[in-house]
């Protein structure tokens, strides 16, 4: 069964501060499609998908790691 929108904004708003805007990614960038389309039920926002993923990210050389507040 999938979430009603406002089960979707209350998940959104907990982890996130909506007011940003939204970037989703992971390892394939299945994930950050679901992601983005469950924020666009919920918002009707900007928001972005890092198409490479982390796989693609993972084999550039000389990147450094950034480490933010945990959400």
């Amino acid at each position: 069964k999938y979430k009603s929108k406002a089960e979707l904004k209350r998940l959104f708003n907990d982890k996130c501060n909506i007011e940003n805007n939204l970037v989703f990614s992971c390892g394939s960038g299945l994930t950050a499609c679901i992601l983005l389309l469950a924020s666009e039920i919920a918002f009707k926002k900007s928001k972005y998908v890092y198409d490479g993923s982390w796989t693609e990210w993972a084999e550039k050389n000389n990147l450094k790691n950034v480490v933010k507040q945990k959400l």
